[in-house]
């Protein structure tokens, strides 16, 4: 197997070819940068100016070497020596921002850097140590590169989620990531969150949607492989596995899935083979590869103890280990392997196995129906202690408790908001926001904007909402609206650069010069950086600030 490129890498290599096929292309004037957006190039997701500092640094003497040191370092990763890699990456980095170069190679310089803390977050991620590379990758935020990059470091940090499996904060990583560059960045990690919430077949459907769009499309490829098996599709998992092999195929979530693909076919020994050589790459605490090996192991007649791996695998590993653990044969461990949806969603493994080994051996009759703690008949309650019916509508009955998380419909405090009505309304406008950013992905900007102000009505001080409906009615020329949008995100979060920058835009198209001026000035103080911060700067001068 050839590994081509990583989680870093995938995209800058495009870019760079971009470039050099664009070199000797007349360049076109400059337009005022998008408060939100990046230009693109050549449909890799990319600003044009990280493609020119990328092909500035390939042809530098000075820089040139250590873009030479990418290719080592991907070799690194595609056997699995994701120390080394982390090593190889701190040390070309520390050396290449230290380098003497000209004037006109330091955005270059600054780019080869970022890259180089991309891969060394990337494989220190890998290696199993998920703070410290999102540590290292939140740097490259901090350097004086453009939002496309940064955007690549903030999805990057949802990917090191993804490797723990931290849902949230994955996609909260990835929603960052495309306020920065909403062209560089596509809801990928959004979308293969519902994998492991249990609507594989929407995620698919919305994977494949995302294989063209932006920076992130070997990943859309990855997950769509992962959606597809857990859709019980092993034969779309096999399309889709395939083609994400070149650039990702050096990652334990490769290995796991396509070990699975293989299992699901019947073909128990490539399936070994790949879930051994997956299980060698998991350095952190989640050891998925291992214990489904050993179920392998124990589909094809050999002796397996599945009771290492238990504290190292999501719930659902959990319980088909109890399962099997209580009536162990080949056949149960055949079965678990021909049913992939299992290994995915926390709630797609229903007890099956311990059905099957109750056929095997019959089991004590049940007791009867409304014990103090038992399963109960058809009249138990939903508490499963034969309690209360649930109430109509899907209402709490009337005697839930405040664990359940229900509000109470009467009472003396039922006008006052509570901290889970507040809670649902965040919820609520999250998942509106969540669908507007893959209407955006999808260009139906419209839908995006309508569903960006229901998240905001929903929920008032949802600063990230505010800031993309600024962005998305500032792409249509909407600068009254934009400004009142970019407005409430500076008064929650003064300290973000592109709320103030968004109003400057706003006020100059007005024109109200007096006030453009002033908040181009608060975007520059907040740290406004890269092609935003000079134009702020023109603009300040031209405004007659300095």
């Amino acid at each position: 197997m050839r590994v081509r490129s990583t989680w870093w890498s995938v995209t800058l290599i495009a870019a760079v070819a971009v470039a050099s096929s664009a070199a000797s292309s007349p360049k076109a004037a400059k337009p005022a940068p998008s408060p939100g957006g990046n230009s693109g190039s050549g449909g890799s997701g990319m600003s044009d100016q990280t493609v020119a500092a990328l092909h500035a640094a390939q042809d530098s003497l000075v820089l040139g070497p250590y873009v030479a040191r990418f290719a080592d370092l991907r070799k690194l990763l595609s056997v699995g020596d994701f120390a080394g890699a982390a090593k190889l990456a701190h040390d070309c980095g520390a050396a290449a921002g230290d380098a003497a170069v000209n004037p006109k190679e330091v955005a270059a310089r600054a780019v080869v850097v970022a890259m180089f803390r991309g891969y060394e977050g990337e494989a220190t991620a890998l290696n199993g140590d998920v703070v410290e590379a999102k540590r290292i990758l939140s740097s490259v935020e901090r350097l004086d590169v453009g939002n496309d990059l940064k955007a690549l470091a903030a999805v990057a940090q949802g990917y090191a989620d993804m490797t723990i499996l931290d849902l949230d904060s994955a996609t909260r990583n990835e929603y960052r990531a495309i306020g920065l560059a909403r062209r560089t960045v596509a809801p990928v990690l959004a979308a293969a969150a519902e994998v492991w919430q249990g609507d594989p077949s929407r995620a698919l459907r919305e994977l494949q949607a995302l294989v063209g769009v932006g920076a992130t499309g070997s990943q859309a490829k990855l997950y769509a492989g992962c959606a597809a098996l857990a859709a019980d599709e092993p034969n779309q998992a096999h399309v889709w596995l395939g083609k994400a092999q070149a650039d990702l195929g050096y990652q334990p979530l490769w290995y796991l899935a396509s070990g699975l693909t293989a299992a699901a076919h019947g073909n128990l020994d490539e399936a070994a083979k790949l879930l051994a050589e997956g299980a060698e790459r998991e350095k952190g605490d989640l050891r998925r590869c291992a214990f489904v090996a050993a179920v392998v192991s124990s589909a094809r007649g050999q002796s397996a103890d599945l009771s290492p791996y238990v504290n190292s695998v999501p719930p659902n590993y959990q319980r088909i280990a109890a399962d099997l653990g209580a009536a162990p044969s080949q056949e149960a461990a055949e079965q678990a392997l021909r049913h992939p949806s299992w290994w995915w969603s926390q709630n797609a493994y229903g007890g099956e196995l311990a059905a099957l080994a109750a056929r095997a051996e019959p089991q004590p009759a049940a007791a009867a129906a409304g014990g103090s703690g038992g399963g109960g008949g058809e009249s138990a309650g939903a508490g499963g202690g034969g309690g209360a019916a649930p109430a109509p509508n899907g209402s709490p009955a009337s005697g839930a408790t405040p664990a359940s998380g229900a509000a109470p419909a009467s009472g003396e405090n039922a006008t006052a908001p509570s901290d889970v009505d507040v809670r649902v309304d965040a919820a609520q406008a999250f998942n509106a926001y969540q669908n507007a950013l893959r209407n955006l992905a999808a260009g139906r900007t419209a839908e995006a904007e309508r569903g960006l102000r229901s998240a905001v009505e929903l929920y008032h001080a949802f600063a990230e909402g505010w800031l993309a409906l600024g962005h998305v009615q500032a792409e249509r020329g909407a600068w009254a609206e934009a400004g009142r949008a970019y407005n409430h995100a500076a008064t929650l979060r003064p300290d973000w650069p592109e709320a103030w920058f968004g109003m400057a835009r706003a006020a100059d198209a007005a024109p109200r010069p007096a006030e453009a001026l002033t908040d181009y000035q608060r975007s520059l103080a907040a740290g406004l950086k890269g092609e935003a911060a000079s134009f702020a700067r023109e603009r300040v001068a031209a405004l007659g600030g300095k």
